[in-house]
């Protein structure tokens, strides 16, 4: 009984230490790089506009837009799309927005970047004359699609947006 403990102990301490050899721990760091990174790539949108109004500042309090008012909104319905997060100032008083679309299908990706451009476009043309001091916000904004994902970003820093959001 004695001797089969004393093997059992063996073998696990052979086990153990067969695992934390001295290559296998710095192969293991290069490996999980790649799966950091993926990690990264996966974030949700509620995750990735969180980042996003951690790291921007933004000019009066934001406010979620719910998918009964995107269409409103936006000009786009949220019918046909699987994640989304999307802000913009509550008051109307400031031009800061961004979002973030996971479209089912490239038809309905390519339908939200062609209303989102739209809605830029008629954002400048508002706040022209309402607070032109607010204008430099749209000198880099974006809209931006990545295979099925729309996302777009009108803020004070739309590189950092774009950054977070990408």
């Amino acid at each position: 009984m004695k001797k089969n403990f004393a093997i059992a102990a063996v073998c696990a301490a052979m086990l153990l230490t067969g695992c934390s050899g001295g290559n296998s721990s710095s192969q293991s760091a290069s490996e999980s790089t790649p799966a950091a990174s993926t990690a990264e790539a996966i974030k949700t949108a509620a995750e990735k506009a969180d980042a996003l109004m951690a790291e921007v500042t933004f000019s009066g309090e934001m406010v979620a837009v719910d998918a009964d008012t995107m269409e409103l909104r936006l000009g786009f319905t949220a019918d046909g799309i699987s994640d989304y997060a999307v802000y913009i100032c509550g008051s109307g008083a400031y031009p800061d927005e961004f979002g973030i679309f996971t479209a089912d299908s490239s038809e309905k990706a390519d339908e939200i970047k062609t209303a989102l451009e739209k809605r830029i476009e008629s954002q400048k043309a508002t706040y022209t004359d309402y607070t032109p001091e607010e204008m430099y916000k749209f000198d880099d904004c974006f809209v931006k699609q990545d295979g099925n994902t729309v996302y777009y970003a009108v803020t004070a820093d739309n590189t950092k947006a774009a950054d977070i959001l990408g």
